[in-house]
């Protein structure tokens, strides 16, 4: 009895071993098989969902419909133009120092120039595309700006810092006034291609890519009159210019958000990066009677310049005339970033007169803008 014990237990392990096998097989083609099933039915239900949207086209057989204004029996031709009140601001154009001390900073502080608002204009048309409700446009921008500063000294002193340092080595460096002024040009093209379509009954969305060129001039002049250690009267005289063009590639996508009646909400935002060319050029002369240069320095350089567009506003939409015309109305604000647009150069060094930094900061223009639009 106990040899056919230990003999059948050995048998008995074995076959345990084998069902337990036999089992787990049978569990994993099972389970193989409902994951089978699972993924033939997600496949399944991808494909119902694309048919009941195939089904849910409207009659000009586009799952997404065109969202622009579709006028009857026109020339699918539309014209804009916007009016600009826009201001703008620039990093890194501090001109003096004023400070209690002629060599030390006490109780000092900065003086820069600013920009004063101006005036501006946008134009342009474009067209309709009967392909796949595409539209195509171009634009052309305009602003001009300047803006002026001045300082005394009175009972402190005046530091200049756009003087360059070798030229005020020998003497005392400070001056009893300083006045500056600034000039800004910008002109701008825009070709873009896009399309406005519904993605619900109040929004829809224009994605869009193109290309953009700009061109940006600036000029920057600074006067310090009385320099400390000199025979008096005296000042030096610097003027800077730069101008700059770029060309390249821009996208984005405008929003419109509709409230009933005509009325919406618009949000706008667009990306461009163009390949650009700096030209640059500073003078620097002392004393009115002699006008000896001090400084003549021309650099020029290419880099690709970064530039952010952002646009929020309200708008106002109205077919007239059995719907042969469209006149749209909008108000808004607009800000735009031309990254490390700022490359004056700024010269550091007292003993090597060739040492000097660029990139001093961004370029933004930012303000007020109300504009028409007209389909026919």
């Amino acid at each position: 009895m106990q040899w056919n014990l230990k003999n059948a237990l050995p048998f008995a392990a074995t076959s345990l071993i084998a069902f337990t096998s036999i089992v787990n097989a049978d569990g994993n083609n099972n389970n193989t098989n409902s994951n089978n099933n699972s993924q033939s039915a997600q496949i399944r239900n991808l494909e119902n969902r694309v048919n009941a949207l195939e089904q849910r086209r409207g009659s000009s057989g586009m799952i997404n419909p065109p969202g622009r204004p579709q006028v009857r029996n026109g020339a699918d031709l539309f014209i804009f133009a916007d009016w600009l009140l826009w201001n703008a601001h620039e990093d890194g154009l501090a001109y003096a120092v004023k400070s209690e001390a002629p060599i030390t900073l006490i109780d000092a502080h900065a003086k820069d120039v600013h920009f004063n608002w101006n005036f501006g204009f946008r134009v342009g048309a474009g067209y309709n595309m009967c392909h796949d409700g595409w539209d195509i446009k171009a634009t052309y921008l305009r602003f001009n700006s300047h803006g002026r500063s001045e300082i005394h000294a009175g009972d402190d002193f005046i530091l200049p810092v756009r003087a360059s340092p070798a030229d005020l080595f020998s003497v005392e460096g400070t001056a009893a006034k300083s006045n500056t002024y600034i000039r800004l040009l910008l002109n701008q093209v825009d070709l873009d291609l896009g399309r406005e379509f519904y993605v619900s009954k109040w929004m829809t969305l224009r994605p869009h890519m193109g290309l953009r060129a700009d061109w940006i001039r600036q000029k920057w002049g600074i006067n310090y009159r009385t320099i400390a250690g000199y025979p008096t009267p005296n000042h030096i005289e610097i003027f800077m210019k730069d101008h700059w063009f770029g060309i390249g590639v821009e996208g984005g996508m405008d929003t419109l958000w509709g409230l009933g009646n005509g009325w919406s909400l618009y949000g706008n935002i667009d990306v461009s990066i163009l390949y650009g060319f700096h030209s640059m050029k500073q003078d620097e002369e002392f004393d009115p009677i002699n006008f000896f240069t001090l400084q003549n320095f021309k650099f020029s350089y290419r880099n690709s310049q970064p530039i952010l567009d952002l646009e929020l506003g309200l708008r106002w939409d109205h077919m007239f005339d059995d719907d042969r015309f469209h006149l749209g109305l909008h108000a808004g604000w607009e800000h735009h970033v031309y990254f490390g647009q700022n490359q004056f150069p700024y010269f550091v060094a007292l003993t090597e007169p060739g040492n000097f930094l660029g990139n001093h900061g961004n370029l933004t223009f930012q303000g007020w803008t109300l504009g028409a639009r007209f389909d026919f």
